[in-house]
């Protein structure tokens, strides 16, 4: 992750040593389950945001998905830069 973390801060202007090592050492806690499974994921706070925080649960289990009223999908040249599709 330090070189995908240093990259993008060096794309969005960041050009001081300082803002490359605060990306590179961002903090972050990730549990795994006893199958090494993600299972929580959690970014402290920082630069005023707050904390960000993602559980999963009940893998292997069938689930309905509804867009959202009035949801606008993503262009097609968004998804491989969130590492779907090619």
């Amino acid at each position: 992750m330090l070189v995908r973390r240093t990259t993008l801060v060096w794309q969005r202007g960041g050009r001081a040593a300082a803002d490359l090592a605060k990306a590179a050492y961002s903090a972050f806690r990730a549990t795994l389950d006893a199958e090494g499974r993600l299972v929580s994921f959690v970014i402290p706070a920082a630069s005023g945001l707050p904390n960000a925080s993602l559980r999963y649960s009940d893998f292997g289990a069938a689930v309905d998905v509804l867009r959202p009223h009035g949801a606008v999908a993503a262009p097609d040249a968004r998804y491989p830069q969130l590492g779907m599709g090619g």
